[in-house]
C-alpha cells in the first residue's frame, strides 16, 4: 500500500528498440537510473499533489556505460490523475522542456488529465458493469441448475398488479406451454384450482398483499390439460416492496407432489383395511 514508481512504466517507454531491450534486461540498473524522477514526483504519489521539478540530479552519469543514446531527465512535470472519490488512478508525466516548467504549463495539461481522469473512470465503470454481468450469469446458472434439479416450476408474482410469470416447467407439469396459456393473473389462476382449494389459497394471497405476512405455503390441486387433478405443493416468500412499503414482488416455486399424495392416500387406505379386518 505504499505509493511507488513503477519501472516496467518507464521501460515501455520506447526511446529506440536496443535502450528498451537494454533495460528489460538489467531491471535494478533502469530503476537506478531513475531514481532523480522517483524523488521528484513522491509528492505526486503520496499526496496527490501537482509536483514540478526543474533541477533535477543526473544520475545517468553513474550509469553511462549502460546507457545507449538517451538523454537524461533534468526537469520534469508531473500530474495526478484522481477520482471523484480522491483516488489516485495515474499519473501524467511529461519531461525535458527546454524552458523551466510553471503553473502555466499545469493549466494547459489540465484538461488532459481531467480527460484521462473521464477515459479511466469509463473503463473502470466497464470493468465493474462486466464483473457484475459475470457474476449474475453465475448465480443465475446456479439456481437454474437447481430448480432443474428438484424439477420445479417457478412463479413470481407481481402483487400490485395481480400479474404472474411461471416458467416453461410449470407450464409442463399440466400439460401446457407458457404460449397456450398467456398472460397469467391470480384470477385466472384461481379459477384454476380445484373448487375446494379456491378459497383456502384466496384467503393466503389476501394475507400475502395486505403484508400480514410474507411467506405463503400449502397445497392445492389444479386442472391439468387432459382433465385431471395435479397435486402441488407451493414455496413462496415476498422479496420485493414499494418505496412506502407495500409488498410488491413474491417469488416463489410449485412442486408437483401427485405420486406423492397418492402414494400417502394408498398406505392410509391400507391401514384402514387392515384395522377392518381386525
Amino acid at each position: 500500500n505504499q505509493p511507488y514508481i513503477n519501472v516496467q512504466g518507464f521501460l515501455s517507454i520506447l526511446w529506440n528498440e536496443l535502450q528498451k531491450n537494454l533495460d528489460s534486461q538489467n531491471v535494478d540498473l533502469a530503476y537506478e537510473k531513475f531514481q532523480n524522477v522517483k524523488h521528484a514526483v513522491l509528492p505526486t504519489l503520496q499526496d496527490n499533489k501537482v509536483c514540478i521539478a526543474n533541477k533535477l540530479l543526473d544520475t545517468n552519469k553513474d550509469n553511462s556505460d549502460f546507457l545507449v543514446d538517451i538523454s537524461p531527465i533534468n526537469k520534469i512535470i508531473s500530474m495526478p490523475i484522481v477520482s471523484n472519490a480522491g483516488e489516485l488512478l495515474g499519473v501524467v508525466m511529461v519531461a525535458n522542456k527546454k524552458e523551466n516548467y510553471s503553473q502555466a504549463d499545469v493549466e494547459y495539461l489540465l484538461p488532459l488529465v481531467s480527460s484521462f481522469a473521464s477515459i479511466i473512470k469509463a473503463i473502470k465503470m466497464d470493468e465493474e458493469r462486466k464483473r457484475t454481468e459475470s457474476n449474475l450469469k453465475i448465480e443465475r446458472d446456479r439456481l437454474e441448475g437447481i430448480i432443474e434439479g428438484t424439477g420445479a416450476g417457478t412463479v413470481e408474482w407481481n402483487i400490485q398488479t395481480s400479474e404472474l410469470f411461471f416458467n416453461e416447467k410449470w407450464a409442463e407439469m399440466i400439460g401446457y406451454t407458457l404460449g397456450e396459456l398467456g398472460p397469467m393473473r391470480v384470477s385466472k389462476w384461481i379459477r384454476m384450482l380445484h373448487p375446494e382449494d379456491r378459497l383456502p389459497m384466496i384467503k393466503k394471497a389476501r394475507t400475502i398483499s395486505q403484508n400480514t405476512v410474507n411467506r405463503m405455503s400449502g397445497n392445492f390441486r389444479i386442472k391439468h390439460k387432459e382433465g385431471y387433478w395435479v397435486w402441488m405443493h407451493g414455496e413462496g416468500r415476498t422479496l420485493k416492496y414499494t418505496e412506502d412499503g407495500k409488498p410488491l414482488v413474491m417469488y416463489g416455486t410449485h412442486a408437483n407432489v401427485t405420486h406423492e399424495y397418492e402414494a400417502k392416500q394408498f398406505l392410509l387406505q391400507t391401514l384402514d383395511d387392515l384395522h377392518e379386518t381386525q
